[in-house]
């Protein structure tokens, strides 16, 4: 089994790495501390990703969304000291297999490892409750996309070469994109993705 311990900070990773060990069947982990180091490691090998939000590179959730598009059936855990509730809710509705919260205690952890590894989706019940709760408007995945490299300023040539798609494609993703939030501009796009949580405001992003 192969997993991937994906943290900017060495002493949780190396925490994490304790639990890991504790599973019943050997493992080779790999360690990661910045979105581009992870990108670097995945493969079809992978059993298992735990992500940090907050690492270098993420970009909102930028980097989120390069792991999933580079390995969709990969399962990830997402590691997180951010309670957003419609951030955990974009997460889970886009492919996550688990959210803990950083300040979770081994056992959980463990448990959430071993239940994702067995096909399973984990959330605590405050999660349940928050993905069963109304629902903020539904971008689909690559509108998400192109709306977090909106937010970093991107302009539509290069959001399509990020993306490796038309121009003219990303500029049917940008209308779309008003037309579901009810908005006329880029900046009206952002502010209202960020008001209702499809984006985390830089001040949730400093606390992720």
């Amino acid at each position: 089994m192969k997993i991937l311990l994906a943290d900017d900070h060495t002493l949780f990773r190396q925490g994490i790495r304790l639990l890991v060990e504790q599973l019943d069947e050997p493992v080779e982990v790999l360690e990661a501390d910045t979105v581009d180091a992870v990108l670097a490691l995945l493969d079809t090998e992978l059993d298992l990703l735990f992500l940090d939000l907050n690492m270098p590179g993420m970009a909102n959730l930028a980097g989120f969304y390069a792991m999933r598009r580079q390995f969709p059936e990969l399962k990830i855990i997402i590691l997180s000291a951010s309670e957003d509730g419609d951030t955990i809710k974009t997460l889970m509705q886009e492919g996550a297999k688990a959210y803990l919260h950083k300040s979770a205690d081994a056992e959980v952890m463990l448990s959430a490892m071993r239940r994702v590894l067995a096909g399973e989706i984990y959330l605590d019940e405050v999660w349940q409750n928050l993905l069963t709760s109304s629902e903020s408007p539904r971008l689909a995945p690559r509108q998400r996309e192109v709306l977090v490299l909106m937010a970093e300023g991107k302009k539509n040539k290069q959001i399509a070469t990020v993306l490796e798609i038309s121009e003219n494609t990303v500029k049917s993703h940008v209308k779309s994109i008003f037309d579901i939030l009810s908005v006329r501009s880029r900046f009206e796009a952002i502010a209202k993705a960020r008001e209702l949580g499809i984006l985390c405001s830089p001040e949730e992003k400093s606390q992720v």
